[in-house]
């Protein structure tokens, strides 16, 4: 399924945010270096999955601060019961198991790159043909991805070890290169002693890769362990993984320590405020719980959006940046706030009943304070969530069948590109202060996302479309959005953070210049 959104309007309001004057900055034939990819949080239309995905509690649940990786195995005592099952050694110590990977110590991965062939059955816009016209960076590859058979062929960029990825990244071998996925732990070495450095996706189902330490408190090992139609995703609260109906969200997350976190709902109207609802006719029962769920979860990204702005403008003035920046990041924390209302509105008007978020935990969100930690959270936060909400609340008010969701889905994807604009001015900004170390950890964060590869997805059911009318965007949707907008809205957008700022006047200057002589 195609989706109707277009994407150029969002590469121009992203590179004119930049002060970039050349279009085609956004359509080159190469993709910029790329990034870690946490992509849970805030955003216009929800996910089609249960309300228990990664990192989100469910009601009443605990709000501790989730432990670093280094004291993963705090959390309980005993014996790991879920080690590595028919392990393949893929060399070098790192373990393929059956459901998850680990690396049992450093090491430096295998690379194939340039590769002399072209790529096999590239798609009519692609933006490469061979690994050599990847240049950006070294070890840059062409390559295919696919979602819900929309093929795309885009410039990865690789790594053969941990130096190559960013501070809280590692390198993980893959083929024809490694590709730096986010990391709270290195090796095994890291975690308590029995338990795996090991592999999971932190977007709840996006297809993104990151490593932590397994603990003890560990309820299951993969998605074999879990009942049908629940997954093995890592909460964060508990910093344990659980079995959850969790699904792949998209928005400006509220991460802490590279997990995104989300209050529990709660049986209140303290945060529900709508001018116009929409209307909820007498229809199936079913689906109307299925609705009150999923704009229950939109409303609590929302609400986390709140914190992360707040943490955000903090920051800012940690920092010492200019007050255009530190105002739109209050605006935006206001744009958010309405967002949550509306949204808590929405839900409780499907559910017939009150609904408001309980507790967020804020505990250690502020511990990260250097200025590539900063920057690198901003990254993942507003210049990936933050484009992606845009997008996919533009998608959603183009199928919404209610005036008043279509309203305010529209109204929820022009405040998010705000914010994503506002992500980008701020890379930018820092990038200026950071120098060519700050520089290169942002490549590597945005080299990371080109290595992301989309779930297989199936056709879109009736029970999506009828979710899809009511303004919330399916998974499957969902996913191909996030393939689309990363390879042709985010990575060759972020070409513009590294490039000389050439305003239309300076080049007309020089033009009049090397005429005179």
């Amino acid at each position: 399924m195609k989706f109707r959104t277009r994407l150029d309007v969002f590469s121009t309001a992203l590179l004119s945010a930049l002060g970039a004057t050349q279009p085609l900055a956004c359509g080159g034939s190469a993709v910029a270096p790329g990034a870690g990819s946490a992509g849970s949080g805030s955003g216009g239309g929800a996910s089609s999955g249960g309300s228990g995905q990664s990192g989100a509690p469910s009601a009443g649940a605990a709000q501790g601060g989730a432990p670093s990786a280094g004291a993963a195995g705090s959390t309980g005592t005993g014996a790991n019961r879920y080690p590595c099952q028919n392990p393949v050694d893929l060399g070098n110590g790192w373990i393929r198991c059956d459901g998850f990977s680990h690396r049992q110590a450093l090491l430096t991965c295998a690379s194939r790159v340039p590769r002399p062939e072209t790529v096999a059955n590239p798609a009519p816009t692609a933006q490469c043909k061979l690994d050599a016209d990847c240049t950006d960076k070294p070890l840059g590859w062409c390559g295919n991805s696919n979602a819900m058979g929309i093929t795309l062929t885009h410039c990865n960029y690789g790594c053969v070890n941990d130096s190559a990825c960013g501070t809280t990244q590692l390198c993980e071998c893959s083929d024809p290169v490694g590709r730096c996925v986010g990391a709270q732990c290195t090796s095994d070495a890291d975690c308590t002693a029995g338990f795996l450095c090991r592999s999971h996706d932190p977007t709840g189902g996006c297809g993104a890769t990151a490593y932590t330490c397994q603990t003890a408190a560990d309820n299951c090992g993969t998605d074999r362990d879990c009942a049908q139609g629940e997954h093995c995703f890592l909460n964060t609260e508990t910093h344990s993984f659980q079995c959850t109906a969790g699904t792949c969200v998209s928005g400006r997350p509220f991460l802490v320590e590279g997990a995104p976190r989300l209050a529990a709902v709660a049986a209140n109207a303290e945060w529900s405020e709508l001018s116009l609802l929409p209307k909820a006719p007498d229809f199936d029962h079913v689906l109307r719980a299925r609705l009150a769920e999923q704009w229950t979860q939109v409303a609590l990204m929302e609400h986390a959006s709140v914190a992360a702005f707040a943490r955000f403008t903090l920051q800012l003035m940690s920092l010492g940046a200019p007050a255009s920046l530190v105002e739109r990041a209050t605006a935006a924390m206001a744009d958010e706030t309405k967002h949550a209302k509306a949204c808590f509105a929405v839900a409780s008007q499907y559910a017939a009943a009150p609904l408001g978020p309980g507790r967020l935990a804020v505990e250690g969100s502020l511990d990260e304070s250097t200025l590539e930690a900063i920057v690198l959270n901003t990254v993942r936060e507003g210049c990936l969530g933050e484009t992606l909400a845009a997008i996919e609340a533009r998608e959603a008010a183009e199928h919404a069948s209610d005036p008043a969701l279509r309203e305010l889905l529209l109204t929820i994807s022009e405040d998010e590109t705000r914010h994503a604009e506002l992500a980008y001015r701020f890379v930018k900004w820092a990038i200026s202060l950071g120098g060519a170390e700050l520089q290169r950890a942002v490549q590597c964060e945005f080299t990371a996302l080109a290595a992301e590869t989309p779930r297989a997805c199936g056709a879109m059911t009736d029970e999506d479309d009828d979710l899809l009318r009511h303004g919330i965007v399916p998974d499957k949707l969902r996913q191909t959005i996030r393939a689309q907008a990363i390879a042709e809205v985010i990575l060759p957008c972020s070409r513009a953070l590294f490039e000389p700022r050439r305003s239309a006047l300076q080049a007309s200057a020089e033009s009049t210049r090397s005429s005179a002589s």
